[in-house]
């Protein structure tokens, strides 16, 4: 509604019954309306991406196994932490290494077939990744970790989260080409936590069809995961505690 009026007025009128004249009160109320075509279109939008996302959700068939599957019961972890994708580094200024985000990738590839590769004679049955602890550098398109700091970054937070993104799906990929079983934890680091929850939605909505995998994306600050008799506990940054409190917070 862009325009509305309401009107009243008295009408004469005869009692035809009695023969006599009295008023009526009439009233008029009127609106003018428009269809509002930005929430049109924006709904619309929704929709559509939703129907694309739905018909693009890979269809994931079992894994057929060249050698029998292994039995040792055995589960890998696999932790690429502090890695700051997006950060913008200039060795000469630092003192350390330039960094950047195709600098991120590379050696965030070359990381995981390294731990892969260590831990092949161990014939692991399943795998235990885990993404965020700070695995991107900001928080917000102004570029800041959660608490406001301000980082200097490579390119637009946007570019920054779809590689970090991207990379890991790769990454586990890569890792159900040797295991059975997959369990994906994300653990929010101090530069990253809102971002790393939506990385592990991103990751839950990816893999929604592969029984393999498994995301863990709880709000909380520490994640648990047990293997056997083996408790661990995952945190980064402010849920951190000195060593002596882990066991009782456990």
């Amino acid at each position: 509604i862009y325009k509305w009026k309401c009107v009243a007025w008295q009408t004469a009128m005869k009692d035809s019954a009695r023969n006599k004249p009295f008023y009526s009160q009439q009233y008029s109320v009127s609106a003018w309306m428009r269809l509002k075509i930005k929430v049109i279109e924006a709904t619309s939008e929704i929709e559509e991406l939703r129907k694309k996302a739905e018909k693009y959700s890979p269809k994931y068939v079992p894994f057929i196994h060249k050698t029998p599957p292994s039995k040792s019961g055995n589960m890998v972890e696999i932790a690429i932490v502090d890695h700051h994708f997006g950060a913008l580094i200039w060795g000469k200024e630092t003192g350390g290494a330039d960094w950047d985000l195709s600098i991120a990738r590379k050696c965030w590839n070359t990381a995981l077939e390294s731990l892969m590769e260590r831990t092949a004679a161990f014939k692991p049955e399943s795998a235990l990744l885990l993404v965020g602890n700070d695995q991107l550098n900001s928080d917000n398109r102004a570029g800041t970790t959660e608490k406001g700091t301000q980082q200097r970054n490579d390119s637009r937070y946007q570019k920054g989260f779809s590689t970090s993104r991207d990379v890991t799906i790769e990454g586990a990929e890569r890792i159900l080409t040797a295991v059975d079983k997959l369990v994906i934890v994300a653990v929010p680091g101090n530069h990253d936590p809102i971002s790393t929850w939506h990385l592990g939605d991103s990751l839950r909505i990816w893999f929604r069809n592969n029984p393999r995998v498994e995301v863990r994306n709880e709000p909380t600050s520490r994640k648990y995961v047990q293997h056997g008799v083996n408790m661990l506990m995952f945190a980064h940054g402010s849920a951190k505690r000195k060593l002596a409190d882990y066991g009782r917070i456990m």
